[in-house]
């Protein structure tokens, strides 16, 4: 009897608690950013985070967790490498709130294996993790496990057994801005505008307005005895010299994905997170600063030609 209650002790105290432990799978990441949920029939529930493209780093993935209990947390991170085709060149890392854990996918095993990527001490509540693309060649992502026993090995249990410490992230909004860099660019022309000079044939009217401190063009039709234009508050007919501090242009299947620019933010207490979602990763002009021309104080001639060959030369300060 004694013995056997000894063996069971042994065993209870070989297996992590509950509240000691839990596992993430990266699928269920919020926000994938510039990275994507594939298939895999050697990851856990078949689903794995990758980065599908290679030659530039995808923008993060991004998710919130709410830690049940504070204390000291050993991380793993379950990452997909392999022993003879480029081994430990699949590099990402795991980043919680700003912290940054080790570097990943650089075990050198054939298939997906468990790494401890560092610890950190945590205090209850919410925390953002962030799956940040390193070496911009296709690393993956399966799973993601904290746990206060420092003993525990995931690579001794099977996915069976590691289910039963599965946690769902903490589904948290974006603020995304009230107007976008684009809006706050053309939003510029109101009918008060003050009119500089137009030209018109009596069917088409182009006039130059200014409106802050820029030259801006409005075209209208005349029909039914009074002029007439689209109903919007934009300038038409403008050129527009798009700008970023750190352009990047990569692809994730077969689209385009742009990133170094403007981003909705997500907020956990007092901090802020960029994150990007696909459809802004999908249209650099969410990307990108917008620069235009401005009117000055030095009188110059323009010379242009209209519609029906007419020209006129404007004359602007």
């Amino acid at each position: 009897m004694a013995k056997t209650v000894a063996l069971l002790l042994t065993l209870w105290l070989a297996l992590p608690l509950n509240g000691q432990t839990y596992m993430l799978e990266a699928e269920r990441f919020q926000y994938v950013g510039g990275w994507k949920v594939e298939k895999d029939a050697e990851a856990f529930n078949k689903a794995v985070l990758m980065v599908t493209t290679g030659g530039s780093g995808a923008a993060h993935a991004t998710t919130v967790l709410d830690v049940p209990q504070s204390g000291r947390y050993v991380f793993w991170s379950r990452t997909k490498d392999f022993q003879t085709k480029a081994p430990r060149t699949r590099i990402s890392r795991l980043m919680l709130d700003t912290m940054q854990l080790a570097l990943q996918g650089i075990h050198g095993r054939e298939g997906y294996h468990w790494e401890q990527i560092g610890t950190i001490e945590l205090y209850k509540g919410l925390h953002v993790l962030r799956a940040c693309d390193v070496a911009a060649n296709y690393a993956r992502v399966d799973a993601v496990l904290f746990t206060r026993d420092e003993g525990l090995d995931p690579n001794q249990m099977t996915y069976k057994q590691l289910t039963k410490y599965e946690i769902q992230p903490i589904t948290t909004p974006l603020e995304k801005p009230l107007t976008t860099m684009v809006q706050n660019t053309l939003a510029l022309l109101n009918t008060s505008s003050p009119v500089v000079d137009e030209i018109s044939n009596g069917l088409l009217r182009l006039r130059i307005h200014t409106a802050n401190n820029q030259l801006v063009q409005h075209i209208s039709v005349h029909t039914k005895g009074q002029w007439r234009s689209w109903d919007s508050p934009q300038p038409h007919n403008r050129l527009y010299i798009i700008k970023s501090a750190r352009p990047q242009l990569g692809y994730n299947s077969i689209f385009p994905l742009w990133s170094g620019g403007q981003a909705p933010l997500l907020r956990v207490g007092n901090n802020t997170y960029p994150v990007f979602e696909q459809a802004h990763l999908q249209t650099p002009f969410w990307q990108v600063r917008f620069v235009q021309c401005t009117s000055s104080a030095t009188k110059r001639q323009t010379k242009t030609r209209y519609a029906y060959g007419t020209h006129r030369t404007i004359t602007t300060q």
